[in-house]
């Protein structure tokens, strides 16, 4: 009988569905149990969880090994999951996928969060369910004729396309702070309705209207061509507010920059540990990522276009030449194509430090912030008329930072007491931190910042003031650290420094402006057309 076949499936397919809700439970994040869900996204898991069996089922004609391999499948999803998490205090959404070609690109950013022991065990339990599969259970193939094992795979179709149509109509509306809808969805829910989200194309024009840059590139009342150079500095922070046990100089270039700033403070960014995109797109275009949905999480995904307004489009308006500069791969984020669009000139990539002396042993495998500071200056230093605008994007403070090593006399130069084993990756992102903060003296230096050596006017790069906007782009990954210690409050630091201001400022500290409150990155950018 027809029915013969659908009921050997049957067995198998209802173990899986309801061992797929047990796999859920087994790391952080963890969402409401089963039955304390909605109807609808039960469904809609169920029905998910049906089409990526029956595609098993289609390729080896198994009901166990589709069993097996299905819940591998989903379980190495939840190990994913539970890996983002744990690095970035976000669960795995649907917009993460695109990741995984990434992945294959740029290995060194993205396996090493996952775990190599993981993937090698995850490998293992696929091999090891294909052979026990294959060699034990027979393919159905060999017991039922093409009509019942058609019709068993049909009913298996049409429940999970059922499913996913009722489901989806008894869906309640998105918040897009992930961790709460995924608590409420779980994994499967959570891919399908934030997919779901990314039909349709995104208002543009709308979107254009929350820049705050759209009035202040056009009413601007800076009278001064200032050479303005941004640097987006990797995972830049200052951890002396979390954590009492770092050497409080080793930020003191910053802290003598903020000393001679018009402007400085806490800066409120929408990334944690990763996603620089999504403040980089924030400063760039005075949009706040938060009022995108669905796209906040990769803005540079579906929103740029040479009509949204840019802080490089805004400067190009007013003469200047617009360079951005970042030692890595161009490619990146599809940066190549998508800067254009924002209105910069040139972009100098990984390929312009192919020459560039490599780090020193021990001090981490990209480009380092000083071999970066050199390539502002020389940059700056081909300008001459025309006023220039360099948006640098650094690399050197980039994780996984538990692969690098550090020695304990250097461990001690950052830190006034020892820390445990597992948590020596604070010492080394503060090595990198010691780093960026003599790339902030260089630069002020060379453009005559007052920070108490022998000021010397020859060391400007041109007869233009210049100003400087240095920030942060989230804080660093430090699982094992703020699992000690606690999180920081997510916030980042940033300073603008002008050179016409920094010599009566830095007697009269009275002008410099703390802002009482952080400041959110889409409006830093204003500061620097004023």
């Amino acid at each position: 009988m027809l029915s013969d076949a659908l009921k050997v499936m049957l067995i198998p397919v209802l173990i899986g569905l309801a061992f797929s809700f047990v796999l859920e439970q087994l790391h952080r994040p963890r969402p409401l149990l089963a039955w304390q869900r909605r109807p609808g996204y039960l469904l809609i898991h169920s029905g998910l969880w049906l089409l990526l069996y029956l595609i098993e089922f289609v390729q080896f004609g198994r009901p166990w090994l589709a069993l097996c391999l299905t819940s591998t499948i989903f379980y190495v999803l939840v190990l994913i999951n539970h890996a983002k998490f744990n690095a970035l205090r976000e669960p795995f959404i649907y917009q993460d996928f695109e990741y995984f070609l990434d992945m294959l690109k740029h290995p060194r950013l993205y396996l090493p969060f996952f775990g190599f022991l993981k993937i090698l065990l995850c490998l293992a339990a696929v091999g090891l369910a294909l052979w026990l599969g294959l060699s034990i259970e027979t393919a159905l193939w060999h017991s039922f004729s093409v009509e019942q094992i058609l019709f068993a795979g049909g009913v298996v179709l049409s429940c999970a396309i059922a499913m996913l149509l009722v489901g989806h109509r008894y869906a309640s509306h998105l918040s897009y702070a992930p961790l709460e809808d995924f608590k409420s969805r779980g994994l499967f829910a959570l891919f399908w309705h934030y997919a779901w989200a990314m039909r349709g194309a995104p208002a543009l024009a709308d979107i254009a209207e929350q820049s705050t840059l759209g009035s202040a590139a056009a009413t601007g009342t800076q009278q001064k061509l200032y050479d303005t150079v941004v640097v987006q500095s990797e995972s830049f922070f200052d951890p002396r507010r979390s954590f009492n046990m770092i050497e409080p100089t080793v930020l003191s270039g910053f802290d003598q920059a903020c000393q001679a700033s018009v402007l400085f403070g806490t800066l409120t960014v929408p990334a944690w540990g990763a996603n620089t995109v999504r403040t980089e797109f924030s400063f760039l275009t005075g949009i706040d990522t938060s009022t995108l949905g669905i796209d906040q999480f990769n803005p540079y995904r579906r929103l740029v276009s040479s009509a949204l307004p840019s802080l490089a489009r805004a400067f190009k308006k007013r003469g200047y030449r617009t360079v951005c500069i970042h030692p890595y791969p161009a490619s990146f984020y599809q940066r190549d194509k998508i800067f254009s669009l924002l209105g910069f000139d040139e972009f100098i990539d990984l390929k312009s430090f192919a020459q560039a002396a490599p780090q020193e042993q021990g001090q981490g495998p990209y480009v380092s912030d000083q071999v970066l500071t050199d390539k502002i200056l020389e940059t700056l230093d081909r300008q001459d008329k025309q006023p220039l605008f360099i948006f640098a994007i650094t690399m050197e403070n980039h994780g996984p930072l538990h692969l690098e090593q550090i020695s304990i006399a250097e461990e001690q130069t950052w830190l006034t007491k020892p820390l445990l084993q597992d948590c020596q990756e604070l010492a080394i992102y503060l090595r990198h931190l010691a780093n960026a903060d003599q790339m902030i003296f260089r630069l002020l230096r060379r453009f005559s910042a007052p920070l108490g050596a022998t000021q010397d006017s020859s060391i400007s790069s041109s007869a233009r003031p210049v100003q400087l906007l240095w920030y942060g782009d989230h804080v660093p990954v430090l699982a094992n650290v703020y699992a000690q210690f606690g999180f920081p409050e997510g916030n980042t630091d940033y300073f603008l420094w002008r050179s016409d201001t920094a010599r009566e400022s830095a007697v009269q500290t009275s002008q410099h402006t703390l802002s009482p409150q952080p400041m959110h990155v889409s409006q830093l950018a204003i500061e620097l057309l004023k």
